[in-house]
């Protein structure tokens, strides 16, 4: 064998086993017993304008312990690149070189990135993690618009202390160390007013970067390129994450569509992939978080965003939700209503309560109107306590008890929560504590005060005069 075919074999197994996480039948862990209450008041948007530049423009908002940015970039996925460089280049610059830096710092720690195996940790360390994301990028390439890279191409060129290929490898990382998260959501006689609602929680490492950058951003496209073979006018959508994540893993768009992920390390064999029954997870297809931007920047309806996932070619076990809060009686999906997708290289199988998975009354019964899933596919102990909520507040949740009585006492979304009113076209966002706030204060986002946001005003800013 020659030493670039060994070089190449090494890095196909790193990927393999590190994307191949399935340890157990059944999630670990479970929530503290006992209801729990967040008794922080909803905040305003408070939004501050702070800058603008030729094709963005940037506000803060939040309450004053917590603010984050709001960033507006408008255009070209290459305009758009280049204004959020413009705008929080700094912020950029500090988060990506803080993201590597904390990773090989933690890669030998067994507490952090549990989804990735210690072994392979060490080989990241020997090896370079920049290889193994680099390899990821290579063969995922085939199937990424040409847009993304445009995009990527715009923030590299405006930020002289980030490369292009440290952006790209950014947009890799999430591909390799999936999250534990949660969703549900609540339509029709399930919820107060028969508001459409969304919720999607985040739980992550709250110990490295991540709970320091904060950030919303609104794109406001103008025509898709490259290989996206369209040249229809996109939507306008937020994307919640982090600086320079141009992918998207929650958000909402102007059609009044909300969007989650749950990261899967606990499949059944349903999923095709991933468990000692079944193939290794797929590595090849679009990156799942461009996969998820497609949704919101393209799709008008639950059917379109359905058919766009089952399209296209997948890569890792996820569950993936998609939420439409408007009335359409011609749609092939009655609306409003919210929908899981058990996510696959192999399958992309919409459900809700009338087909919901995975299937087990003990421990994820139906309930009318209601769709959901606790932190994984197969996690009985979050997964019953959230259905045991959803049925306490059946036929009245809303954002107000979501908030205060449902997420902290399925003790949720450490890093971020968006939950979405699809049908007022409000979006309520919390983060975890910053690691230079007061430390007396709650650390968990789902302890944390909530803001507003009126995403039918955000979604209207209109472009900064030339």
């Amino acid at each position: 064998m020659t030493h670039s075919i060994i070089h190449q074999t090494f890095f196909v197994c790193v990927f393999l086993i590190v994307c191949c996480t399935t340890r157990g039948a059944f999630c670990s862990g479970s929530p503290k017993s006992g209801d729990s209450v967040n008794n922080n008041k909803i905040s305003d948007s408070s939004l501050k304008r702070e800058k603008s530049v030729l094709n963005g423009v940037l506000y803060t908002a939040g309450p004053d312990n917590a603010r984050f940015n709001i960033v507006h970039v408008y255009g070209t996925p290459y305009e758009m690149g280049y204004a959020q460089g413009e705008l929080v280049g700094d912020i950029i610059s500090q988060f990506v070189h803080g993201v590597f830096n904390y990773i090989i710092d933690a890669a030998l720690d067994p507490e952090k990135f549990p989804h990735i195996p210690l072994q392979i940790k060490q080989m990241i360390i020997e090896k370079g993690i920049d290889n193994v994301l680099d390899w990821n990028a290579k063969v995922t390439k085939e199937f990424t618009p040409d847009s993304y890279f445009e995009e990527l191409q715009g923030l590299a060129d405006s930020i002289p202390s980030i490369t292009y290929n440290d952006l790209l490898r950014l947009q890799m990382f999430p591909e390799i160390t999936k999250a534990s998260c949660s969703f549900f959501g609540s339509w029709s006689t399930a919820s107060y007013q028969e508001h459409t609602f969304h919720m999607r929680s985040l739980d992550y490492d709250v110990d490295g970067p991540f709970l320091d950058y904060p950030q919303v951003i609104i794109y406001h496209p103008t025509t898709s390129n490259g290989n996206d073979k369209s040249n229809d006018e996109q939507n306008t959508f937020a994307s919640v994450g982090w600086p320079a994540s141009i992918g998207v893993l929650t958000g909402m768009n102007n059609k009044k569509m909300g969007i989650n992920e749950i990261g899967v390390s606990f499949p059944d064999d349903s999923f095709g992939q991933g468990t000692p029954d079944t193939p290794p997870e797929k590595v090849k297809g679009k990156p799942w978080m461009f996969v998820v931007r497609d949704i919101l920047q393209k799709s008008s309806t639950l059917s379109d965003a359905i058919e766009s996932v089952q399209q296209t070619p997948r890569t890792c076990n996820l569950i993936v939700g998609v939420g439409d809060g408007k009335e359409d009686k011609e749609a092939a999906i009655a609306t409003p209503q919210v929908n899981g997708i058990e996510y696959s290289g192999y399958v992309a199988i919409p459900y809700n309560d009338k087909n919901q998975l995975p299937v087990n009354s003990t421990w994820h019964p139906v309930l009318e109107n209601v769709v959901y899933n606790g932190m994984d596919w197969l996690c009985p102990t979050y997964t019953s306590v959230l259905g045991e909520q959803l049925t306490k507040y059946h036929g009245q949740i809303s954002q107000d008890n979501i908030i205060k009585n449902i997420l902290p006492t399925v003790q949720t979304g450490n890093l971020h929560i968006g939950l979405y009113d699809l049908t007022e076209n409000i979006m309520y966002v919390s983060f975890a504590r910053k690691s230079q706030a007061d430390p007396t204060e709650p650390l968990y986002a789902y302890q944390r005060q909530f803001t507003q946001l009126d995403m039918t005003s955000i979604f209207a800013e209109p472009k900064p005069q030339e």
